[in-house]
């Protein structure tokens, strides 16, 4: 069976290849902005962000912290609203530009917590990212790839049928393996909100002690 389903993923990676770097490519952009738009911040809106997220470690000292179905709660609240948006915008004609969108704001505000906790944290922060952000998104980002260009493609591929060959795009034909792929990857997704729930929010009892 394994042997079946090989040749289609190399089939399937290589046909898609070019749209896969793509949106990669969108997605680092959207990291760099993050990063860049925590260099333009004036100091009393740091100040102002710093000082939340030290009432938060605070929090996490006294033994405060969110429990662990909590913090699973709101990661797949956010996350799968994420991916019905990405189902979504794939169905629609012109809903290819906002599918990037939505990865590229992923992308910045992944950038943005990075770039904010290393420059008011220093290494502290580079230790923090890697063992509390890091994790789950090994997982989340990839099936967030996979979703973006599923729903970039559909969406394309229905724009030029429509108005650039002018021919009628029957989507009943792809609406299925096209929610299949992208439940598959909620599922993925789930598993990273596990990661998130549970091993970041243990390394994050592990750091708070010696965060200054």
């Amino acid at each position: 069976m394994l042997g079946e389903v090989y040749p289609e993923i190399r089939e399937y990676l290589r046909e898609n290849m070019g749209i896969y770097i793509f949106v990669s490519v969108l997605f680092l952009l959207g990291v760099l902005l993050g990063g860049l738009v925590v260099r333009w911040l004036n100091t009393e809106t740091m100040e102002h962000l710093y000082y939340s997220f030290s009432e938060f470690m605070e929090s996490v000292k006294r033994g405060e912290e969110l429990s662990p179905g909590v913090v699973l709660r709101t990661s797949l609240k956010q996350n799968l609203l994420q991916v019905l948006l990405f189902w979504a915008t794939g169905l629609f004609a012109l809903g290819f530009p906002f599918s990037l969108a939505l990865l590229i704001f992923r992308g910045f505000t992944i950038g943005f917590t990075v770039a904010f906790l290393i420059e008011k944290t220093s290494y502290y922060g580079i230790l923090f990212s890697l063992g509390i952000i890091l994790p789950h998104n090994l997982l989340i980002v990839p099936a967030f790839l996979v979703i973006t260009v599923t729903s970039f493609s559909l969406s394309f591929f229905n724009f030029k049928e429509k108005y650039l060959e002018k021919n009628k795009f029957n989507l009943k034909m792809y609406l299925a393996s096209y929610s299949l792929l992208i439940l598959l990857m909620s599922l993925v997704i789930i598993l990273g909100g596990l990661v998130e729930a549970y091993l970041s929010q243990l390394f994050m009892r592990l750091m708070v002690p010696i965060m200054p």
